[in-house]
This record gives structure tokens, C-alpha cells and sequence, in this order.
């Protein structure tokens, strides 16, 4: 299902972000900007309703409910918990692409050419460039999505797994690729003059971006 939703919407032009578990889907939303989620009511891990309640306490980003139990309490529910749309399974494919077009029309598109910013450093996701005090980094494409994750946070830790996630790291490379990824950020940043703002470590669990003064606290 996942994948057959994921080719319609490609075939109309829109770019794709999978996620195959209410966890991963929660991780993927909180680190990026999405113009619309999808979610299916079963999903491992966390189910469709709370990740709705979830996002939503988290954005304002529409979301459409995926259900083959056409209940009537259920998408009442739904839709009450913050739910922009309800369909039921199996779907006409013209009424989710209307349902699609019908949400991205009404809700401004995600600011993505607004840039991040956090202390010297800034981020311009649509160019995929980076500068440290306007002057532009060197970076990778891992390296950049890795960064954006981090800036995209605003200085939540985000865990080692779920960056392997935004960064594209197979399971078998896992959590080293990150943190080869990491040293190789660091070093960078370090290289470029920066000076108020760090890659700190929460150990045993992940990363964050943390103001200078802050990283010998947590590394």
C-alpha cells in the first residue's frame, strides 16, 4: 500500500518521503518540513490516530487518514484529533489525488526556501547550501542532510538511528556511519571559523547542535 500511494503521488509530480512505522514516521516529520503527511490507522509501533494527535500537537501540517475500517466513530475521531481528511480503503485513486491537490491548495507549501539559522551557522534547504558567519561550507550531500536534521531539531537530540534515517546509512552501517559523519561535520565547522556553536554528544543516545558554552555539559 505504501508503495503503491508513494507512485501515484510521484506520477503527479510530488516529492516522497516513506516511512515504514509509526516511530520512524514521527522522526522523519520531526526533521524535516512536509506540505502534507498521510498516515494508515495500523502502523507498527505507534498507530496512525496517536502519530496524528503527535504531529499535530507538533504542526499544523495537514494530514489525511488512511483506513480500511470505515467506521463512522473512527473517522469522526480522526478527524476531531486534528485529521484534515478521511479515506477509507480501498481507495479511488482520483479521490485521493483530489483529496491531495484539494489540502496542498488550501495550506501555504512548507517555507522551505526560508533559511535555518542557529547562532553563526545557517542553512538554505531548497539551495543546499550552508554557511558558517555567510561564508559557504563545504559539505557533502550526507554531510548537508545530517546538518539540516540538526538544524532542523533546534537543538532537540535527535538519536543516532533516526539520523542514519535522514542521511540514507544502511542498517548495516547504522550508527558509525553517523558518527564518522559526525567527526568529519565537526571538523569542518571547526575549519570554518566557528566558534559559538557545536555538535554535542548525548551519549548512549544521539546528537544535537548546542551553543559553544553548552557542549562540555552534555558531551
Amino acid at each position: 500500500m505504501r508503495a503503491t500511494v508513494s507512485q501515484i503521488l510521484h506520477d503527479d509530480g510530488h516529492e516522497v518521503t516513506c516511512a515504514a512505522d509509526g516511530r520512524e514516521a514521527l522522526a522523519v516529520v520531526g526533521a524535516d518540513r512536509f506540505d502534507l503527511v498521510l498516515l494508515d490507522v495500523v502502523l507498527p509501533g505507534i498507530d496512525g490516530i496517536s502519530l496524528c494527535v503527535e504531529i499535530r500537537r507538533r504542526s499544523d501540517v495537514p494530514i489525511i487518514i488512511l483506513s480500511a475500517r470505515h467506521s463512522q466513530l473512527e473517522r469522526v475521531v480522526s478527524l476531531r484529533l486534528g485529521a484534515d481528511a478521511y479515506v477509507g480503503k480501498p481507495f479511488d485513486v482520483e479521490e485521493l489525488r483530489l483529496r491531495v491537490a484539494t489540502l496542498l491548495r488550501r495550506a501555504a507549501p512548507a517555507a522551505e526556501s526560508e533559511p535555518l539559522t542557529f547562532r553563526s551557522l545557517r542553512v538554505e534547504p531548497r539551495a543546499g547550501r550552508a554557511y558558517v558567519c555567510d561564508v559557504p561550507l563545504a559539505l557533502t550531500p550526507g554531510e548537508f542532510k545530517l546538518l539540516r536534521a540538526l538544524m532542523r531539531a533546534g537543538g532537540s537530540v535527535i538519536g543516532r538511528h533516526d539520523l542514519a534515517h535522514f542521511v540514507n546509512a544502511s542498517d548495516r552501517e547504522g550508527g558509525r556511519a553517523i558518527d564518522v559523519q559526525v567527526a568529519r561535520l565537526r571538523r569542518k565547522l571547526v575549519q570554518s571559523g566557528a566558534r559559538d556553536v557545536a555538535i554535542a554528544t548525548a551519549r548512549g543516545f544521539g546528537y544535537r547542535l548546542a551553543a559553544l558554552e553548552d557542549e562540555a555539559r552534555i558531551a
